[in-house]
This record gives structure tokens, C-alpha cells and sequence, in this order.
């Protein structure tokens, strides 16, 4: 619920709309996920629960794609082998969604009752692929977020240079000026 308040304050409350968008299906992802794993895992019924748990990783499925997308619009990084991952991580999610629709045991292959959970998900072999694509979408993601803070921490502090007044950066040469004629006398009086 938190999730679906944030999204739609952020969505409301933006003047980017491309990455309110992005945030948008971020955060539903993540509120459609978190929700469902929560009602399948407190209720009793092996079906009801086997059900939730495939409705759950529909949405699920979508959240690392959608985290890499708005760090992409965040960062407005526009490079093209970036581009062609993100849709190549879409077509996967699309896919996978598609598995668990119509073949939900390559992705979740039963639930048990596991720890204080009355029902849990047991991976199939699709859901070990996915997680190994979850966690390149991930690292592709913090690598472009970092990218993104080297390069701006680059142009900040070129700009913060820039940006200085120039009554200050006025005062800034007259003093080293001054100190840099100290200097020059102090080792000309050395010499003589």
C-alpha cells in the first residue's frame, strides 16, 4: 500500500513526466510483488496459495527491468547496447510471464509450508534462469548509476569552478599574487 501511495504522489507531484513514468511501473512492480507473496504466504489453502504465489511472480518478474529503466531515465544515460539489454530484459519478462501463466511449474515448481510460512514458493529451473537475469539486470543498473556519479561528480566540480564570482576568484589571484611576490623578494633577498 505504501508503494502504490508513493507512486502516485511522486506521479502527481512530478515535473519529469518520463521518470515519473518509470518510477511508476517501478514501484507497482515491487507493490504487485510485494502484496501478493504477502497473501500467499498467510493463507491456508495449498491452491489459493499456489495461485498467489503465480499471480505474485507475474508482476515480480518485471521489477529488476523496471528498476534498470528508471535508473536509466534518472541518469539519462541514452547508450545503445544499454537500450538493446533493457529490451531484451523486457521480452524475457514478458516471456516469464507468459511461463507462468501457462506453465507456472517451470517457474514455481510447488509451494511448501516452510519456516512460520503455512505456504512458500519452491523454485523450478526457469526461476534459477531468471534469478541469474535478475541479478545482471541489477548489477547493470548500479553500473550505470555509477557511471552516472562519476561523470556528474567530474562536471561538478568543473562547474563549481566555474560558478565561482568572480569578485572571489578577483581576491584568489591577488592574494597568491601577492604572496607569490613575498616569495620572489624573500629569495632575492636570500641570494643578495
Amino acid at each position: 500500500i505504501a508503494d502504490l501511495i508513493l507512486m502516485v504522489v511522486i506521479y502527481i507531484k512530478s515535473s519529469d513526466r518520463n521518470l515519473a513514468k518509470r518510477f511508476a511501473v517501478y514501484t507497482y512492480a515491487i507493490a504487485h510483488w510485494s502484496f501478493f507473496v504477502f497473501a500467499c504466504t498467510i493463507t491456508t489453502s495449498y491452491n489459493l496459495s499456489y495461485l498467489l504465489c503465480q499471480i505474485c511472480h507475474i508482476g515480480g518478474v518485471f521489477v529488476p527491468v523496471a528498476f534498470l529503466h528508471f535508473v536509466q531515465e534518472y541518469t539519462n544515460t541514452r547508450s545503445l547496447s544499454l537500450r538493446i539489454f533493457m529490451r531484451f530484459q523486457y521480452f524475457v519478462a514478458f516471456v516469464l510471464s507468459f511461463i507462468l501463466i501457462f506453465k507456472p511449474r517451470l517457474f514455481i515448481a510447488n509451494v511448501v509450508p516452510k519456516l512460520t510460512f503455512n505456504f512458500f514458493p519452491e523454485p523450478g529451473p526457469v526461476f534459477i534462469i531468471w534469478n541469474v537475469l535478475m541479478i545482471l539486470c541489477v548489477v547493470t543498473a548500479f553500473v550505470v548509476l555509477g557511471n552516472a556519479a562519476f561523470q556528474k561528480k567530474e562536471n561538478d566540480i568543473k562547474q563549481e569552478f566555474i560558478n565561482i564570482p568572480e569578485n572571489v576568484r578577483r581576491e584568489w589571484r591577488d592574494f597568491y599574487a601577492k604572496r607569490l611576490k613575498e616569495i620572489r623578494l624573500f629569495e632575492i633577498s636570500r641570494i643578495l
